[in-house]
């Protein structure tokens, strides 16, 4: 256990550990298990594989766009700062970033945004055992969004590239995955953009993910934070951290490209 000073009061975190192994091994767990207890709550890059897209040469004859790659990265640097920023007095919550999990499937190449998504899950929220799972969308901003019939995002009345988000697939990836943990899977999925609107009507609340707007989107959290029990507001479970924070992608590394192998002799 930790005590930790949160707004003048002293909270109690319960940092507690199991023999489960989950997409990782001991000695990874050892490692975030030391980390949380000097106080560490985030790991991971936000928007890494979006820096593979924007500076690998590899990606620049599939028909990148830097531009809005830029943009995507930038709506993702948004969103882990107000997640940051919503963390700051919950001393159990962890954030995250930019995590791969196997078999999510293959990326694709979305026309809107103007890069390759579906290989990874951009945020992951860690509440005791309760796991939310975000994508940031930097879709068009001045604009209002809603869900159809099929659970797929129209922008106005129109379908576009990129609606059909795959994040129910994700969440049900997710939940087979962690489900030795005994976790809980939610989904957000948060349009990093400016100035839009989304239309919370009967298609909105049946889906299994919600679609919230970036002004929405810690009213929307501080709703769920309030319902969750109390004693998944008091601990940490390390394996279950240690499970998702394994597998968080690297940011590219211009550096240790150029070097190639050079770079391992170097321990860079």
């Amino acid at each position: 256990m930790i005590f930790q000073f949160i707004g003048g009061a002293i909270k109690l975190v319960d940092i507690t550990r199991n023999k489960k192994e989950i997409l990782c091994n001991k000695k990874q767990i050892d490692i975030v298990e030391t980390m949380l207890k000097k106080g560490r709550r985030y790991f991971g890059s936000s928007g890494a594989s979006l820096t593979h897209q924007i500076k690998n040469p590899a990606y620049e004859e599939k028909g990148i766009d830097p531009l809005l790659a830029q943009a995507g990265l930038e709506g993702e640097h948004k969103t882990s700062r107000l997640l940051m920023k919503w963390m700051e007095d919950k001393p159990n919550v962890v954030l995250v970033d930019s995590v791969h999990l196997k078999n999510y499937g293959e990326e694709e190449f979305n026309e809107e945004t103007g890069t390759f998504e579906g290989g990874d899950t951009d945020h992951v929220l860690i509440i005791g055992n309760f796991v939310i799972i975000l994508d940031s969308k930097n879709w068009k901003s001045r604009r209002r969004y809603s869900i159809n019939d099929n659970g797929e995002v129209l922008r106005g009345k129109s379908t576009f590239p990129g609606g059909k988000i795959s994040t129910l697939r994700a969440s049900k990836l997710w939940a087979e995955a962690l489900k030795p943990h005994r976790a809980t899977v939610s989904s957000i999925v948060n349009i990093s953009a400016e100035k839009v609107e989304v239309t919370r009507d009967r298609n909105w609340w049946k889906q299994p993910y919600r679609l919230v707007t970036m002004e929405q989107l810690e009213e929307f959290l501080n709703d769920v934070w309030e319902k969750l029990p109390e004693q998944s507001k008091e601990s940490i479970n390390v394996n279950l951290v240690a499970s998702i924070a394994s597998n968080t992608i690297q940011p590219y590394d211009v550096f240790k490209e150029e070097l190639g192998e050079v770079s391992e002799l170097l321990n860079v």
